[in-house]
């Protein structure tokens, strides 16, 4: 039976579970990235500012966060970028909560919206930048910084507001949600940085508009289905599995947690929940849960 986390979480995205079973969740609306203990207990764990995103671990017991640059909101809703926006950014969060700003452009340019983010075991961390806008041009990426973190690199262009992205199992392909188009596309990873032409995975019902992505051991893909209320559940050959209901349109981002992998953890972003769902399946272990450290 799925339960109640935590709620009064303002605008969260962004789940990240940490070895001592804490969820690390950001507000987009606060500026803040939070911290859901076991128990349901809500702390701040980094202040950010701007409009922090999505989070991915790293070694050593960093956590990746990719910063929008701050939203303006009106009435509970994001209505285009703050007053004080000056631009994205990809930042990295100490263990402690230390914020550090990595990054504000790549080789195309400032970064614009920086939306989610994951990290390869080789220590790669591969982002997404939506772009100006859900309905706008062609003119949201897939990035890659180097393990040294020292640039940033297009992966892919193109996309309508490219959004939540994952890696399959064994990381030789990558899964990105298109929200702008209502599509998730697949790339062969092909080297550091590298991806192969894309395909077609699946198109999302409308309402839904694919954001945060996460897989299961047997390749099923678990896509929150932002302005549709649900989350839906493809097999890896893109046919719809499952979908499970939600009170708000606005369902944002889901991942696996738990010691064993076995919960979906939800964000229902416009009620300022966090869900958690008992799975039938692990979830992928991602990178750096245990060790911190960088694998060969």
């Amino acid at each position: 039976m799925r339960v109640i986390v935590a709620e009064g979480l303002g605008y969260p995205e962004g789940p990240v579970f940490l070895p001592d079973a804490r969820v690390l969740v950001t507000d987009i609306r606060g500026g803040v990235v939070l911290a859901v203990g076991a128990d349901g207990r809500v702390a701040r764990h980094a202040d950010t500012g701007g409009g922090p995103n999505g989070l991915a671990r790293g070694p050593g017991g960093v956590v990746y966060c990719a910063n929008n640059g701050g939203l303006n909101w009106v009435e509970g809703r994001a209505t285009g970028p703050s007053p004080d926006y000056a631009s994205g950014s990809v930042q990295s969060i100490s263990p402690s909560g230390e914020v550090t700003v990595l990054h504000v452009e790549s080789e195309a340019g400032q970064l614009v919206a920086p939306n989610d983010i994951a990290c390869d075991s080789a220590g790669g961390v591969w982002f997404t930048d939506s772009g100006r806008g859900l309905d706008g041009a062609t003119d949201a990426f897939v990035l890659y910084i180097d393990p040294d973190l020292q640039r940033v690199t297009v992966a892919a262009d193109g996309y309508r507001f490219s959004n939540g992205l994952a890696f399959f199992e064994g990381e030789s392909e990558l899964i990105v949600a298109e929200s702008g188009t209502g599509e998730l596309w697949v790339h062969p990873v092909l080297g550091p940085g590298k991806l192969g032409e894309r395909r077609l995975f699946a198109t999302m019902p409308r309402p839904h508009r694919p954001d945060g992505i996460c897989i299961d051991v047997e390749g099923n893909v678990v896509v929150a289905g932002a302005l549709g209320r649900g989350v839906i559940v493809y097999d890896d050959a893109g046919n719809q599995l499952e979908r499970f209901e939600f009170e708000h349109r606005l369902v944002t981002n889901v991942a696996f947690g738990g010691l064993d992998q076995s919960t979906l953890y939800v964000t229902e972003s416009g009620l300022g929940r966090l869900w958690a769902i008992p799975w039938p399946r692990a979830g992928l272990t991602l990178p750096f849960l245990e060790s911190g450290e960088v694998r060969e």
